[in-house]
């Protein structure tokens, strides 16, 4: 299930109109195109959704009314697997109405599933895993009486082998061993593990056409992000981020969380065009689709916010990053984690671009709230005492920086070896 899908019991049938027809054939993964989609009116003959084309519907006035919802029109979808698990992907794509979905058994009018935004925005989704063949009615409606307009629906299908489907098993094993080495101190084991779990799921047969492979690599590059083995992290992401771009609305949640984590490994690697350009996409769907105080917008902004500020477009930057702490100080407490880290990044940009006595308040600010919520010698604190001394030294404090980095060598002295870098 995912995000606000709701899959529910039987149901009396609900009277629909006389359906469209749609048969898939599967081969790969089907891709809608929306040039060419074929359109559809309450008039029309019933029209064949083939496996690589949208269908563009037309809601009138006179359609009728689907329950609690707007005028309605239905297809008929017959799905036939390919192997032994195929995962169908429907969505109506983002127009100027608000749409509805519905999926039921055309056979028993059993319903599986509906949806009216799970999709991101107003973008309605539904997943369903067919094991055998299997005949649907997709039922779209306008989510109001007095809402007309047009609609465009999509199915894509992802189809899984015998081996894709030990995909999910096979990481779950490879992250608890890399869990208990990474425990145990064997940081190279684990990370090991970890490169060859994600070549071995790649190089599997029919890993391209899965849902369930990339998905795994998800939880992996997760694990190697932690661990810090980068180059692993980016290609199982990678991965997972083709995977959700083929099966998944452009506005979808979990498409954005792909293109995000890419980007941010991507520019930690120095990749940070491409990296700009997938949190520049990210920024403006969580735009469209979320409100200004949502904290998954918030997260962009700075993601973007860093990697334009290493590519040395400051003044960008600082104007996200103004917007992050703007929200974030009128939502979050003031000795909140999330509140230092908005404060702490605009003031690192305000002082490459020499505004240092701003720099100095927020920096300041934070090494406030550091010292009451934090005990002496945390990270997070020394970050903080050292930062702010950096600034006072600029500025020509230089009394006052010297005695922050007397606190900070003190406890580096007391908790470091004596070759450590720091």
């Amino acid at each position: 299930m995912r995000g606000n899908t709701m899959v529910v019991p039987a149901m009396r049938e609900t009277p629909v109109p006389m359906p469209l027809i749609c048969k898939a054939s599967v081969l790969g993964f089907l891709l809608a195109s929306v040039l060419g989609a074929q359109t559809a009116t309450s008039s029309a003959a019933p029209s064949t959704l083939e496996p690589d084309k949208p269908l563009s519907l037309a809601l009138a006035p006179s359609d009728p009314i689907l329950p609690g919802k707007g005028p309605s029109k239905a297809l008929l979808c017959e799905i036939t697997p390919s192997g032994p698990l195929t995962t169908a992907f429907l969505f109506a794509e983002p127009s100027s109405l608000d749409l509805f979905l519905r999926v039921e058994d055309a056979q028993t009018g059993k319903l599986l599933a509906e949806d009216d935004n799970s999709g991101g925005g107003k973008t309605p989704f539904v997943q369903l895993e067919i094991r055998e063949p299997r005949r649907l009615r997709v039922i779209v409606a306008s989510t109001l009486p007095d809402q007309a307009g047009g609609a465009i629906i999509n199915l894509r299908l992802a189809h899984e082998t015998k081996e894709t489907l030990t995909a999910p098993e096979i990481a779950k094993s490879a992250l608890a061993d890399a869990d208990s080495r990474s425990a145990a101190g064997d940081h190279d084991g684990a990370r090991k593990l970890v490169l060859d779990t994600v070549q071995l799921l790649q190089e599997i047969d029919g890993a391209t056409t899965s849902h369930k492979l990339p998905e795994a690599l998800w939880s992996l590059g997760l694990m190697a992000n932690s661990l810090g083995e980068l180059h692993t992290a980016r290609d199982a992401w990678a991965a997972t981020h083709a995977s959700r771009s083929l099966t998944l609305p452009d506005d979808h949640h979990d498409l954005q969380r792909a293109r995000g984590n890419l980007a941010a490994t991507l520019s930690t690697l120095g990749d940070l065009h491409t990296a700009k350009a997938l949190e520049e996409k990210v920024l403006n769907i969580r735009s469209r689709t979320l409100p200004d105080d949502h904290p998954d917008l918030q997260m962009a902004q700075g993601n973007l916010a860093i990697t334009l500020k290493t590519i040395g477009l400051l003044g960008s930057a600082k104007a996200l990053e103004e917007r992050v702490l703007k929200i974030r100080s009128r939502t979050l407490p003031d000795d909140h984690p999330d509140l230092q880290m908005a404060r702490g990044n605009l003031a690192g940009t305000l002082k490459t671009l020499g505004d240092l006595n701003s720099a100095k308040a927020l920096e300041a600010k934070v090494l406030s709230v550091f010292y009451h919520s934090l005990p002496d010698g945390h990270a997070h604190l020394l970050a903080a005492q050292g930062n702010l001394a950096i600034t006072l030294k600029a500025l020509g404090d230089l009394n006052s920086a010297k005695a922050l980095e007397e606190k900070v060598l003190e406890v580096f002295s007391r908790t470091l070896t004596d070759d450590h870098p720091n």
